[in-house]
């Protein structure tokens, strides 16, 4: 969603994907440890009773690794699908390019030149 809105706004598609990176990373890093601090640590600091349960930060991250690992398959696998069924298609090379990002392109140059 985050790449969809930057590329209405024009902004820097590199840049953009940098930071959704980025953000994921942070996420696993940072999703077990509040995790691990709250079911484990945190009880026992309060004399709180506490399930005799043993797990690491890593542990409660890896799921959520699991699930970016597999998104990134899929929207690799998907780009890439796409990228052979444009070029395999002779619709796409016998059209005029002249939809909606064509012509937000073609203002930006135009913008840019001036």
């Amino acid at each position: 969603m985050v790449i969809i809105w930057n590329d209405l706004a024009c902004g820097d598609q590199e840049a953009a994907a940098v930071l959704v990176a980025l953000s994921s990373a942070l996420q696993v890093i940072m999703f077990g440890v509040p995790g691990w601090f709250y079911l484990e640590l945190l009880p026992g600091r309060l004399g709180l009773d506490t399930a005799s349960v043993d797990f690491s930060a890593w542990e409660i991250a890896l799921p959520l690794l699991v699930y970016f690992a597999i998104m990134l398959a899929i929207a690799i696998g998907v780009t890439s699908g796409q990228a052979r069924l444009r070029a395999a298609s002779p619709i796409s090379r016998s059209r005029p390019r002249d939809g909606l990002i064509d012509r937000r392109a073609r203002s930006a140059r135009t913008r840019s030149r001036s």
